[in-house]
C-alpha cells in the first residue's frame, strides 16, 4: 500500500503570503503508554507560533507498525490500512478548515482550529453543511417548521446530491427552479422552497463561507398558497350532505374537520390539538400551534351541529394529505369544480365572515393575525369576487 506524505504545511507556504496567516503545522503522534493489546493512544499535536496542543484521536495504533516520520501505519492488514485512511480523512479535514479559512481572509488560531475540528461545520459541500444545520434548527424552530425545512432539503438532495460551495451561482438557483417546474409544482411551493433554499445560504454567509453568488439575485415570488374559498352555495352542498344520510363512512370525519374549519377558521394543526374539555359554554379554547397565542373563539350553531354529529373528530388523529386526498373526492362527488385542500376552509370563513358584514378588525382576532394586511388579503378577494359578478350585467341583450 502506497504511504502518503503528511500534508502538514505545504499548504500554508504556498498560499498565506500574508503575515496574518502564519503556518500551522500537524503531525500524527503515539502516547508512549502501552495498554494490554500492544497499542498506544493516538494524538494530533498542533503547533502555531511555537503553541503546542494535542487532540485525542480514540484511535489506537501499535507501536511497532508506526512510521513516526510518515505518520502511518507500516503493515499491509485490514486494520491498519483501515486506520491509514481514516487518518487520511483527517488531514483532508485540516486542509479543508485551513482553506476555508484563509480563501475568507479570517485569522485562524489554534482556538479556533480546536473548536473547528472537534464541532465545526462541514464548509465545502452545501447538501453536508445543509443537513447538519437543519439538526440545530430543529431545535429552535416549530415541528411543523423543521418537517417543511427537511422536505425541501430532501428535495433539493434529489436535484443535486453533491454540491460545492465554489459551484453555487445563479445558475444552479435557475436549474432547481427548472427542476421543481418539471414536477409540476405550483408556483407559491416553488417559491417556498425558494425560501428555505435561500434560509440556508445565509445562514452558511454568515458562517463566513464564501460562494460565487449574490444572495440578493434570488427573487422569492409570492408564497401565498391557494386562496380559493366556497361560496354560500358550495358551502351549502357540503354541509347538507354531511348531514344527510347518504354520507360515505369514510367521508365523514375528513368532512367534519373541514366544515368546522369553515364555520372557526380554524387550522387542522389546532383542530387536531383539541380535546373534548376544550369545549364549554359554546366556546372554543386552544393555544395555536403556529403563533402560540391563547384564543378562545365562539362556535355557531352550525360549527355545535358538526361537532355534535361526529364528537370523535378530537380523537381520530388524519393525516393532511388523507384529508386532501378525500376532500378533492368529495367535491368530485358534489360537482364542486374547485381545487379544494383543507386550508381552504379558513379561506372560507374569512370571506364569508366579511360578506356577512363581519369587521376586518374582529376577523383579525379571530385567525390571530399579527399584522392587519395579512387579513386585509381577505378584503381583496372579496373585492375582486364583487367586481366579477357586476360583470355579469354584460349578459344582458339590451341592444
Amino acid at each position: 500500500m502506497r504511504i502518503l506524505e503528511t500534508p502538514s504545511n505545504i499548504f500554508d507556504t504556498q498560499i498565506s503570503t500574508k503575515k496574518l496567516f502564519v503556518p500551522m503545522k500537524h503531525k500524527f503522534i503515539l502516547r508512549n503508554y502501552i495498554n494490554k493489546e500492544g497499542e498506544a493512544l493516538l494524538y494530533l499535536r498542533i503547533n502555531h507560533k511555537n503553541n503546542l496542543h494535542k487532540i485525542s484521536l480514540s484511535l489506537y495504533a501499535n507501536p511497532n507498525d508506526w512510521n513516526g516520520k510518515k505518520c502511518r501505519m507500516t503493515d499491509n492488514s485490514q486494520k491498519s490500512q483501515d486506520l491509514n485512511l481514516i487518518l487520511d480523512n483527517i488531514d483532508s479535514k485540516i486542509t479543508a478548515i485551513k482553506t476555508n479559512y484563509r480563501l475568507s481572509e479570517r485569522h485562524l488560531t489554534i482556538d479556533k482550529f480546536i473548536h473547528e475540528f472537534k464541532f465545526g461545520i462541514p464548509r465545502l459541500d452545501f447538501i453536508t453543511f445543509w443537513e447538519s444545520q437543519i439538526l440545530l434548527q430543529e431545535e429552535v424552530v416549530h415541528k411543523n417548521t423543521a418537517k417543511k425545512e427537511r422536505s425541501v432539503f430532501k428535495k433539493f438532495k434529489e436535484f443535486r446530491s453533491q454540491l460545492l460551495f465554489s459551484d453555487i451561482d445563479i445558475e444552479i438557483i435557475n436549474k432547481f427552479k427548472g427542476f421543481m417546474i418539471k414536477r409540476k409544482m405550483v408556483s407559491t411551493s416553488i417559491n417556498s422552497n425558494l425560501k428555505v433554499l435561500k434560509k440556508y445560504l445565509r445562514i452558511a454567509e454568515d458562517s463566513g463561507i464564501r460562494m460565487p453568488l449574490n444572495l440578493r439575485l434570488i427573487k422569492i415570488g409570492s408564497t401565498n398558497g391557494n386562496r380559493n374559498f366556497l361560496n354560500e352555495n358550495e358551502l351549502q352542498k357540503l354541509n347538507k350532505y354531511f348531514h344527510s344520510e347518504f354520507v360515505n363512512e369514510t367521508y365523514k370525519i375528513p368532512l367534519a374537520l373541514f366544515l368546522l374549519s369553515c364555520f372557526t377558521g380554524m387550522r387542522i394543526s389546532d383542530i387536531q390539538n383539541i380535546q373534548n374539555n376544550s369545549i364549554a359554554e359554546g366556546s372554543i379554547k386552544f393555544t395555536s400551534v403556529k403563533t402560540g397565542k391563547n384564543q378562545k373563539i365562539k362556535l355557531s350553531n352550525y360549527a355545535l351541529k358538526v361537532i355534535e354529529s361526529a364528537p370523535e373528530i378530537f380523537t381520530i388523529k388524519l393525516t393532511d394529505q388523507y384529508i386532501n386526498r378525500i376532500l378533492k373526492d368529495i367535491c368530485k362527488d358534489r360537482k364542486i369544480s374547485k381545487v379544494v385542500t383543507f386550508h381552504v376552509g379558513r379561506h372560507t370563513f374569512a370571506t364569508n365572515y366579511l360578506k356577512q358584514g363581519g369587521k376586518v378588525e374582529v376577523l383579525q382576532k379571530i385567525l390571530a393575525h399579527s399584522n392587519i394586511k395579512e387579513t386585509m388579503i381577505y378584503v381583496t378577494i372579496l373585492q375582486e369576487d364583487q367586481d366579477k359578478e357586476i360583470l355579469l350585467l354584460d349578459n344582458m341583450n339590451l341592444d
